[in-house]
């Protein structure tokens, strides 16, 4: 514990002293005041030096810390209280390249630090809205980078681009684990859109494959791992006082596959799932069997809890939600619309949802 720095962090944290626009222009100044940075006021100057010096080194062979630069870059904006939607539309551009860079060069970060990385770039960009052309190449990375997607899903206003992309993309795989949220942006342009129960069924199938999916490559995964220590000892030689990073193959370290089993990874739904115990997979899963039987009895009751859903994420006015809900208002759904209505504050449905009850 650097007593002397904990110090100076608590005084500058108070005083919020500005700092010199010319601060940090090279990696060495950034290695210098990163600690004590983030404490400053906010000098959009040197948030931009700060932008740009990730930017150059992202995708270099540079040997530098990106996680600590992208670090460093967040919480200058979170420790101030900074909207970045409120910077000039230059410093957004910034932004989102480094949001860019970090998905399609994330091999320059080390696979421990990958996680925060990706988090923290998305964050940066929450709440942000983007010129056409940062959002036509959002949009095209939603399509194969799961935090694209959140950002494209979450955009903090109506966008037609957006509704048309969804439009577009709306029976492609990555939507089918948000098919509420992609019915919202349908329903931002036409109010009147309904899933239709193919589209539903399709969901359901695309879900249960990955699953089966998952389970499969926990079995087979386990069988390498026995092949691993059984048949081919004289292939990977193991040196047991070498620590073990299963992800540097390159460096000829020993594969991934030689750690035994994987975690069975299952898709989260948004309705009850019966499960088995699988001895190959040495887990519980899903009894698909079960599934589909429940899924034929529900069907309606899914399509209509999806459409609840998709109503209570867009972006169209309260009365007209509150009209929407009433259609798909049954039973099975009143806890659902309940919860959208509280949260939206949609006091007529509340009162009609009362009146039902009598």
């Amino acid at each position: 514990m650097d007593k002397k720095l904990d110090l100076i962090k608590a005084i500058f944290k108070i005083e919020k002293p500005w700092p010199a626009d010319d601060i940090i222009r090279s990696y060495q100044d950034f290695l210098k005041h990163r600690e004590l940075i983030i404490y400053h006021k906010f000098n959009p100057v040197v948030f931009e030096c700060l932008l740009d010096l990730a930017l150059l080194n992202w995708a270099s062979t540079a040997k530098v810390s990106r996680h600590s630069l992208l670090m460093t870059i967040r919480r200058y904006v979170s420790e101030q209280g900074v909207n970045v939607d409120h910077l000039n539309p230059s410093v957004k551009i910034k932004l989102f390249d480094l949001f860019a860079q970090t998905l399609v060069y994330i091999d320059k970060v080390p696979p421990g630090q990958r996680p925060e990385v990706e988090k923290w770039a998305a964050q940066l960009i929450q709440g942000v809205h983007f010129e056409p052309l940062q959002l036509y190449q959002l949009c095209d990375f939603a399509l194969h980078y799961p935090k694209a997607l959140n950002r494209v899903l979450r955009y903090p206003n109506r966008s037609e681009f957006v509704s048309n992309w969804v439009h577009e993309n709306f029976e492609q795989n990555v939507l089918r684990l948000r098919r509420a949220e992609a019915v919202s942006w349908i329903l931002d342009l036409n109010p009147d859109f309904e899933v239709t129960p193919g589209t539903i069924r399709a969901d359901f199938d695309c879900i249960n494959e990955m699953d089966r999916e998952a389970v499969s490559n926990v079995v087979m995964s386990d069988v390498v791992h026995q092949l691993f220590k059984t048949e081919w000892p004289s292939d990977f030689p193991i040196d047991s006082g070498i620590p073990i990073e299963p992800y540097e193959i390159e460096k000829k370290k020993l594969p991934s596959f030689a750690f035994g089993k994987d975690k069975v990874e299952l898709v989260k739904r948004f309705y009850p799932v019966t499960t088995v115990y699988d001895k190959a997979a040495d887990n519980w899963v899903p009894d698909f069997e079960a599934l589909e039987k429940y899924f034929l009895q529900n069907q309606e009751t899914l399509r209509k809890v999806t459409m609840v859903w998709g109503i209570a994420y867009s972006r169209i006015n309260k009365k007209r939600k509150s009209q929407l809900l009433r259609k798909y208002y049954c039973s099975e759904t009143h806890y659902s619309i309940f919860r959208v209505a509280t949260k939206h504050q949609l006091l007529d449905l509340l009162k009609w949802m009362s009146k039902q009850q009598e």
